[in-house]
């Protein structure tokens, strides 16, 4: 599907509003979201600040009323908000619709497949941005999107459009290393309340330590092995990412975090396995007292 008769953007988060953006300097593209979200963009435009500096004029709405032959809907909605929004559009999608899960956590497509009878591709993105109000995302930074080696077309759509794409053979290890990547920023960056690149701080390393060795013994049980170094890769990250996590953001706004996807499901997977996993079952239970009492 190079030329898809539109894009739906299911879920207008500071990701979705970025890829949003961008794909419709070239295709047809409607945002979801919320009331006062879809109100601004339709009003005044989503405004993109930090590495690009742009209004881009797309239409917004609420839901998903239509799904037209060759279209392309891109999940971008909180992992906790997904299966309530794909019921919604259950009875809508086409044999050609193509679902890109572009989403945190890991192990969803399963679920998401069951839900709609439609083709279901995994992507997984480290993009950097933050909402500070309705139709205003700072985009802090453009990583490459990684796409399963099924979703070509996604992947061109997107190198079309100005985004580094890249096809890769076995998409579960991207998951799990943005997953253990998560892990340590949102957990805790959340706790300690500062940007991402704020905890390169050496006091920190063998807490870090000990939280990646953690998420590396439930990954190897689940049958995800690495052959990178995954403790250099987070170090050489965290100093170059002065983005603030996305759990922080949801800390800050009173919202439902993704913390069950994240650190708790380390915690979820380390019990199945008989894994024990202390540092990740204190910064989920620590971060789900503080969304408790937002």
């Amino acid at each position: 599907m190079d030329h898809p008769k539109l894009i739906y953007i299911l879920g207008s988060g500071a990701i979705g509003s970025i890829f949003g953006a961008r794909l419709s300097e070239k295709y047809p593209v409607i945002l979801i979201g919320r009331k006062n979200t879809v109100n601004s963009i339709n009003r005044h435009g989503l405004k993109l600040k930090g590495l690009i500096n742009k209004t881009y004029k797309l239409k917004a709405q609420e839901k998903i009323t239509n799904i037209p032959q060759s279209t392309i809907i891109f999940l971008t909605t909180k992992v906790n908000d997904s299966r309530s929004a794909l019921l919604h559009i259950k009875n809508l999608v086409k044999r050609d619709t193509v679902l890109v899960i572009l989403q945190n956590g890991v192990n969803q497509e399963e679920e998401y497949k069951k839900i709609l009878k439609c083709h279901v591709i995994r992507a997984v993105s480290q993009c950097g941005a933050s909402s500070s109000e309705p139709g205003l995302i700072r985009f802090n930074g453009d990583s490459t999107t990684f796409v399963e080696k099924n979703g070509m077309e996604i992947a061109k759509i997107l190198i079309n459009v100005g985004f580094k794409a890249e096809l890769v053979d076995n998409i579960k290890i991207k998951e799990w290393e943005k997953l253990i990547v998560n892990c340590v920023i949102n957990g805790l960056g959340s706790i300690l309340r500062v940007k991402n690149n704020q905890l390169a701080d050496p006091g920190l390393k063998e807490l870090k330590t000990d939280l990646i060795n953690e998420c590396l013994a439930v990954s190897k049980a689940n049958g995800i092995i690495f052959t990178k170094n995954i403790s250099k890769m987070i170090d050489d990250y965290i100093p170059l990412s002065a983005n603030t996590n996305s759990t922080l953001q949801d800390l800050n706004r009173g919202k439902k975090t993704e913390i069950d996807y994240l650190n708790g499901e380390i915690v979820k997977l380390g019990k199945k396995y008989g894994i024990n996993t202390p540092v990740n079952k204190t910064l989920y239970y620590l971060i789900k007292s503080l969304e408790t009492n937002n």
